[in-house]
């Protein structure tokens, strides 16, 4: 994936933090699972992530369960692709949602993972998390 060209939020876009979360997400990736080939960003879990991942908790914006996570991008997709329908101009894709996993998930998981990621390529974007599930 070419990060450089990533579209991200347009309030980081204009906050100018968008060019540091790029090269952040290019600096450190890795293969999706060992057979695959699509490769994530790789994120190590800082102070400031873990205290923005409870902020987000808090604000009820964060999801759990890959069932719930999948159904509710498919919906939202339905919505998308129904309005991209009646638009005349097409807009670019933008980074919306983040989907944010651990490392020791079976391999099936991450297949599952591989396609939605694909199927949601534009506006979804997966990153590894370096902890476990438990944490």
């Amino acid at each position: 994936m070419n990060w450089s060209a990533l579209r991200l939020p347009r309030p980081l876009e204009s906050a100018g933090s968008a060019e540091k979360i790029r090269e952040a997400l290019a600096a450190s990736t890795i293969l999706l699972w060992q057979e695959g080939n699509l490769r994530v960003p790789l994120l190590h879990m800082s102070e400031p992530l873990a205290e923005a991942l409870q902020r987000a908790r808090l604000q009820r914006r964060i999801r759990f369960g890959f069932e719930d996570i999948a159904g509710r991008l498919a919906a939202e997709k339905k919505g998308i692709d129904s309005l991209r329908q009646k638009m005349t101009s097409q807009e670019q894709n933008r980074v919306s949602r983040l989907l944010l996993f651990s490392g020791d998930g079976a391999q099936r998981l991450y297949r599952h993972i591989g396609q939605i990621l694909i199927e949601h390529r534009r506006r979804l974007l997966g990153c590894r998390l370096d902890t476990d599930s438990k944490t």
